[in-house]
């Protein structure tokens, strides 16, 4: 059974049948617990199921955001317009006050962006992404360290993040 907003803290199994107990999953794990929970019986004598909560109300002010918030996404957007290096969008970001996403979180976004737009609009003054190459500092540093210098004309046009 799989029940939105709640997330299976344990299991009892008793004469009635088994319990599973579940607590509220919009607080994080392991700061200060949210007092609703529910807990569900599956009767052992028969095939009934009967969900019990608890009275207390729910005591946490903002579900917690998962992702990137939306005011960052749209600033990212603009900027990754503009031909923004990711590095250098992470430090706006925190110059405007606006909540930084992981380097990670970025990437994804970015690489998210590029798929949406790699596909040819039937407008024909619309802009598109012919082709992208995502590089990772990682990977950037290893290609510096080999570089025997050849420079390639392609190199100029990657994304580096």
């Amino acid at each position: 059974m799989i029940l939105l907003g709640w997330s299976k803290t344990h299991t009892n199994i008793t004469n009635e049948g088994k319990r599973t107990y579940y607590r509220c999953n919009q607080v994080k794990r392991r700061g200060k617990p949210c007092p609703a929970s529910i807990h569900v019986l599956y009767h052992s004598e028969n095939e009934c199921v009967t969900m019990y909560k608890t009275v207390d109300d729910h005591l946490h002010n903002e579900s917690r955001s998962i992702g990137i918030n939306q005011q960052s996404k749209e600033v990212i957007c603009q900027l990754f317009k503009m031909k923004i290096k990711a590095k250098r969008i992470l430090e706006i970001l925190e110059e405007k006050g606006l909540p930084v996403p992981k380097k990670q979180q970025l990437s994804s976004e970015l690489e998210a962006w590029c798929q949406q737009n790699s596909l040819i609009p039937d407008d024909d003054d619309k802009p598109w992404v012919l082709k992208y190459q995502i590089e990772y500092e990682d990977e950037i540093n290893k290609d510096d360290d080999n570089d025997n210098g050849d420079h390639n004309e392609d190199d100029d046009n990657k994304n580096k993040f």
